[in-house]
């Protein structure tokens, strides 16, 4: 297998790693949107939404309170929920797809690791942001794009309703990341992880 930084192997490589979260900051000149409160929120409520839509497929609101008390207790169940029911009438289901990696560089690599994907008729990668959305969140579902070579939806949540934004990172310039970004070393990468 021959990829883009012009490596090649049969099943494991090497390098340094940068994280989306890290390049899209980078690019989008800040920190991510949203108070700490709001992104632990969001990060429960990620861990809480794919465990539910693993063990219920996201059809029915039916298991999602169990999903969410199992990430730290029943404070902030009814917002939750709200948001759950309102992410399952949008269509918003699949599974936690693996990390992937594309190389930026010669031995440097971009990780990625959206909060869903959905297989079949109708796939679909989708990263969410409960703190609603923001040129982090557009940048970070870039980058995603970029690493997976697919589209993005970047669902938002305004406290209200459900907001979707298909993104397209395709033209993400990583030329001019700077190799300090890239400082995870990584022992070896699985090659069928690497786009």
């Amino acid at each position: 297998m021959v990829l883009d930084d012009g490596n090649e192997w049969d099943e494991w490589c090497s390098g340094r790693v940068a994280s989306s979260s890290s390049v899209a900051a980078y690019f989008a000149g800040y920190t991510p949107d949203g108070t700490p409160e709001r992104q632990l929120f969001g990060k429960r409520f990620e861990r809480a939404y794919s465990t539910f839509c693993y063990r219920h497929g996201a059809t029915s609101i039916d298991g999602f309170e169990r999903a969410w008390v199992e990430t730290g207790g029943n404070d902030g169940l009814a917002e939750a929920t709200a948001i759950a029911a309102a992410f399952i009438a949008a269509g918003i289901r699949g599974l936690t797809p693996p990390t992937r990696y594309r190389a930026a560089r010669q031995g440097l690599y971009i990780s990625a690791k959206p909060d869903l994907q959905k297989h079949g008729m109708e796939p679909a990668i989708f990263e969410f942001k409960v703190y609603g959305g923001g040129a982090f969140a557009t940048m970070q579902s870039k980058v995603f794009s970029w690493v997976l070579r697919a589209p993005v939806i970047l669902v938002t949540w305004d406290g209200a309703s459900v907001g979707k934004e298909t993104v397209d990172g395709h033209d993400l310039d990583t030329g001019s990341i700077p190799d300090e970004l890239f400082d995870h070393h990584v022992a070896s990468i699985d090659a069928w992880r690497v786009t």
